[in-house]
């Protein structure tokens, strides 16, 4: 079997990570994974050469309507009008990649890029739709030319959804070919569990406005007020600019020297083991990968109230918050629980994540819709 993968980046991300591993289970089947990248990311690049992942690179592009901040309306309708010429000259760049290896599925590995079904469509191929996000409340992205006009495309595809949420958000109840798979974070017995905790509260994500760092360090001001002994640690990379605004919020509630702002660290897990709490602020969490790791190294988690993060935590317990107090409520029960509390908390979360977010679950799940594909 001969799978075209579709990415819509080279950075390393949730989407990414939980691609690399489904490719790594393909190769171990006996299959042959193709990838499209958008770009010639160096790093990315001598990972697939040293994986020996056969790769062609078309500069991909989400099927949007322009950012307001773009400026005038006449400026977004240029763009509007070169966005869909790039996607023509992608799509007729995609069929003579389909023509030269002959893919037997075609997989599109994030919701808003439109190319692989177009191009599935002339070749006459199997198109699989993996939605990851959900595009305008997470991203401010508007799908060209309407949500609607997306949802007649997916419901003519099979899909997989990361979330129920997801699932029910893109109109594919009445789509038999269409299934809810939650990503797989961990092999199912890489669990690990440390207390007593460290004195500090931990956020790991990309730094950016939809992941909701104000509401968090406000949180945390106050918590600090009173447990002075506390840090609160932001793992992760973002614009610079933005960072400075997150940096002056925290210096406006006199907490500044409280919160270490580490960047990008490959040892997640490590800092999550120790921590103790998990903060996530995401508004509209498509998944929420973050959440699932922290369940398997026996971190509790107290995350927003919506998105991937409520149905994750909905199923292994956590605490959910709707407002600045309640997460402060939450980080102050929390750093009080006695040893036994916490275990049987963050002992429940890990047996849950085990049975549902493993990447053996995941993989097999995944690889049961392509031999569903083939036989239809």
């Amino acid at each position: 079997m001969k799978i075209l993968y579709l990415i819509s980046e080279t950075n390393i991300s949730g989407s990414i990570l939980s691609f690399l591993t489904l490719v790594d289970f393909v190769k171990q089947k006996g299959d042959t994974p193709f990838v499209i990248i958008p770009n010639n990311n160096i790093n990315f690049v001598n990972f697939l050469k040293s994986q020996n992942i056969p790769f062609f690179t078309i500069p991909l592009i989400f099927h949007c309507y322009p950012s307001k901040k773009c400026g005038h309306w006449a400026k977004r309708f240029l763009l509007t009008c070169f966005m869909l010429f790039r996607e023509f000259q992608n799509i007729r760049r995609l069929n003579k990649v389909i023509k030269d290896i002959k893919p037997d599925i075609i997989h599109t590995n994030v919701g808003p890029l439109t190319t692989g079904h177009y191009a599935a469509k002339k070749n006459g191929i199997p198109h699989i739709w993996h939605i990851r996000e959900y595009g305008d409340l997470d991203f401010d992205l508007k799908i060209f030319p309407s949500k609607q006009y997306f949802h007649k495309l997916l419901n003519q595809d099979f899909v997989i959804s990361i979330t129920k949420k997801l699932f029910e958000y893109n109109k594919l109840k009445t789509n038999s070919n269409a299934f809810v798979i939650y990503n797989g974070v961990r092999g199912k017995d890489d669990i690990h569990y440390v207390f007593p905790k460290a004195k500090y509260f931990l956020c790991a994500s990309r730094i950016s406005p939809e992941k909701g760092h104000p509401d968090i360090i406000i949180a945390f001001s106050k918590f600090h007020k009173n447990h002075p002994e506390y840090k609160l640690v932001i793992l992760g990379d973002g614009n610079h600019n933005y960072i400075e605004t997150l940096k002056r919020l925290a210096n406006e509630h006199n907490c500044s020297d409280a919160i270490i702002f580490k960047g990008f660290v490959s040892n997640v897990s490590d800092y999550m083991q120790k921590a103790t709490a998990l903060l996530v602020g995401s508004h509209f969490e498509g998944f929420g990968r973050m959440t699932a790791e922290a369940c398997f190294d026996g971190c509790i988690v107290i995350g927003k109230n919506s998105g991937g993060t409520q149905e994750i935590l909905s199923q292994t317990g956590g605490f959910l918050y709707n407002t600045p107090n309640e997460l402060l409520h939450f980080m102050e029960k929390t750093a009080t629980f006695s040893a036994e509390t916490y275990h049987s908390i963050a002992k429940k979360a890990q047996e849950t994540a085990q049975e549902i977010f493993s990447v053996e679950g995941y993989t097999k799940k995944i690889y049961s819709i392509y031999t569903r594909v083939l036989k239809t």
